[in-house]
């Protein structure tokens, strides 16, 4: 498969898929969800980083890493233990 058939079906079938109408989606946006994940789930940064091919660690964390719901909660469950 090709990256533009892809990203033509999800900008065609966006709402099926759970998108809104008006969002501007390709397939550049599941590397951005498996980064968070990976992240959420305590991989190391330089490991995320070198899976997807950034030069450096910042970009992977100044560019992707966004605060997950999970990871807000999970600390802040960590924080009630001090």
């Amino acid at each position: 498969m090709q990256l533009n058939a892809i990203n033509a079906y999800l900008r065609v079938h966006k709402e099926r898929v759970g998108f809104d109408e008006d969002r501007k989606i390709s397939t550049h946006i599941f590397r951005h969800t498996h980064i968070s994940k990976l992240a959420e789930i305590g991989v190391p940064l330089h490991i995320i980083q070198r899976r997807v091919g950034h030069a450096s660690e910042k970009i992977t964390r100044e560019i992707y890493l966004h605060i997950t719901n999970k990871m807000k909660s999970d600390t802040k469950d960590l924080l009630e233990l001090l």
